[in-house]
């Protein structure tokens, strides 16, 4: 196809915005909407070429995959290499090991789906996983395996081009629907990381390939749709709508400025065909692939923010690095490597970084290399509680997950809230088996279980419809409800905002929750505050042993001071419940200290979540329960 240095100038307002975002997120906090435009540009480029080869007869499937090969592995390859040398140098133990079950999901282009499983993508803990931007290349991986099967299918099938381009648009507005509903029950993390969730935007730039191009007849009118896609892009920067995928307005802008060619002599064509801005364009594969280990590793050393000259330096070594594996990598193996060195190149990565993986795995990530407390605490990293994917069931306005002995079918107890609730998971899990029992955790992630108060105005919903589902849940005899105590901005049912500092709203609102599920026959109990670290304590703490061993980690916060912030509430729900209020910090706090771990063991997996040894802690409160 011929080349359009528009589309480079494109990139560049994909790349750009997600660099911004990674090594400034304040400055830019919806930046990393820019890899959303990469996977528009990439159904419209694919489909360009395949449509052009299907109506020659020249397609081939063998061509298309060598192409892609060429196109992705050898840069990444490149990166790949020394940034697991620097892992091993550089990362704990158990840092490394799940390093290493990323460097394998990054191999089989599976890299979303393990990502998905092992956390997300905004968390303090992600900031740390040096392959976290790698999900995006199993997406698009995984979309270049189907979609060729697909346009073939379609192309043999449906001879009239309107037929075409309808199963084009059925498959994007499928693909669009089930994002939204993914988002409405609570699955932001499946919904941004898996393919069947993102094909949309890869049809969408394949059906703007598709659809006939009409040149605008007048430069107005060039003038007035390039600017009008230019402005939908910057304005979804800065603005998404809460029930809609994120990037629901730059992928329509986008859209527009791939539908026709913008003319150079227009102020968006002059813009997007600026030299500066299409060499961006040109080198942002690399760009992409280079900025983020190069990130994570200046911040798994610093533990503290980084200051503005370790970012500049970031910077700098990303564009030089970058700009040498674009000219010296991409470039050769794309235009003039032949396929006999694209094999042996591709071959010997593979083979390279696979003896790396196994060496490593045989060595359990060589652990003599620290303090045996390193590796204690950092095997605490992100080991907070998550539902198996096939323990999930449709509950409610959002999923459950059905845990403990599964031979019992009456799944009589609920551990209801939200991610607070998840954590104690291990432990609610453990007691269920020892009784034989089985039971449902009904998260809702991000929310209060509460109805008349919470924590955005989207939760209210699908709190209601969660709190529906368990009050007429005939199986359900026992509620123990947990959530978040940390979280004084508050949204009223009518949607006024409120700081609730002496927990006077939420008590009342909880209290409320109690008495309903009781009214239905219901016993409830309700697990109360613990002291939290507030940062990202397995992951600080065990880095400052390897680091910054002249400050010392800070494994405690004072009694008094949680019995200050919380003396009075507990106290409150204390009347109120009686010995239903389950009192976790009585297991975790002495007379004196509240601890966040030892010098062994880290109880938190991060700021606010218990890690699993902090769960497993707190397992004979669950048991006075079945008691």
């Amino acid at each position: 196809m011929i080349y359009r240095k528009e589309i480079d100038g494109l990139r560049a307002l994909a790349i750009v915005p997600v660099l911004i975002f990674h090594f400034f997120p304040s400055k830019f906090p919806l930046g990393y909407l820019g890899v959303d435009l990469f996977f528009v540009i990439s159904g419209y480029l694919i489909t360009c070429i395949l449509i052009d080869e299907l109506d020659t007869g020249s397609f081939s499937f063998r061509s298309f995959y060598i192409r892609r090969v060429k196109r992705i592995l050898p840069a990444t390859l490149i990166v790949l290499i020394p940034t697991s040398i620097f892992a091993i140098i550089l990362l704990s133990s158990p840092d490394l090991l799940r390093y290493i079950k990323s460097l394998i999901s990054t191999l089989s282009f599976t890299a979303n789906i393990y990502f998905w499983r092992s956390g997300g993508y905004f968390s303090t803990n992600d900031e740390l996983k040096p392959l976290l931007h790698m999900w995006s290349l199993g997406v698009e991986e995984q979309f270049y395996l189907i979609f060729p099967i697909a346009l073939f299918a379609i192309f043999t099938l449906l001879k009239q081009h309107q037929y075409r381009l309808v199963a084009i648009a059925f498959f994007a507005v499928c693909s669009f629907i089930l994002n939204i509903y993914i988002l409405s029950i609570g699955g932001a993390n499946p919904a941004f990381f898996l393919l069947p969730t993102r094909i949309w935007q890869f049809a969408f730039g394949a059906f703007i390939a598709l659809a006939t191009q009409k040149m605008l007849e007048t430069k107005m009118c060039h003038e007035v749709v390039a600017l009008l896609g230019i402005l939908l892009i910057s304005v979804n920067y800065y603005f998404t709508f809460p029930t809609l995928p994120s990037a629901t307005l730059m992928t329509l802008g986008i859209g527009l400025l791939l539908w026709h060619r913008v003319p150079s002599n227009t102020v968006a064509g002059t813009f997007l065909t600026f030299k500066p801005i299409v060499f961006l364009g040109l080198i942002s594969f690399s760009l992409y692939l280079w900025h983020w280990p190069i990130l994570v590793y200046l911040r798994y050393v610093y533990i503290q923010p980084l200051p503005l000259s370790a970012l500049i330096i970031g910077l700098l070594l990303t564009f030089f690095l970058s700009y040498l594996s674009w000219k010296y990598i991409e470039i050769p193996f794309r235009k003039t490597k032949s396929k006999k060195s694209l094999l042996f190149f591709v071959g010997g990565g593979y083979f390279s970084l696979i003896i790396v993986i196994v060496i490593t795995a045989l060595n359990n990530g060589f652990p003599s290399r620290h303090a045996q407390a390193v590796n204690n605490i950092a095997s605490s990293v992100a080991s907070n509680y998550r539902c198996s994917a096939f323990s999930f069931i449709s509950y409610g306005g959002s999923v459950a997950c059905l845990v403990g002995d599964l031979s019992d079918k009456n799944h009589g107890v609920a551990l209801y809230g939200n991610s607070h609730a998840l954590m104690y998971g291990p432990a609610f899990i453990s007691v269920l088996k020892d009784y034989s029992k089985s039971g449902l955790i009904i998260p809702l992630t991000g929310c209060l279980p509460t109805t008349e108060i919470n924590i955005s105005q989207d939760c209210f919903p699908i709190a209601q419809k969660n709190f529906e589902a368990v009050l007429s849940d005939e199986h359900i005899n026992t509620v123990i409800i947990a959530l978040t105590w940390h979280e004084e901005d508050l949204i009223t049912d009518t949607g006024t905002w409120i700081k609730d500092e002496d927990f006077s709203l939420r008590k009342k609102s909880i209290i409320n929750l109690v008495r309903r599920f009781e009214q239905s026959g219901k016993q409830v109990y309700l697990i109360g505050p613990i002291s939290i670290p507030d940062f990202n304590f397995a992951s600080i703490v065990s880095r400052q042993l390897i680091f910054d061993k002249g400050n010392q980690a800070v494994l405690s916060a004072p009694k008094n001071s949680f019995d200050k912030n919380f003396g009075d509430v507990i106290s409150k729900l204390k009347y109120e419940l009686d010995d239903r209020l389950i009192l976790p910090h009585r297991l975790l706090c002495d007379s004196n200290n509240c601890f966040f771990g030892t010098d062994n063991v880290a109880y938190f997996a991060d700021g606010d979540h218990l890690s699993l040894d902090g769960a497993i802690m707190v397992k004979p409160l669950f048991k006075n329960i079945f008691r």
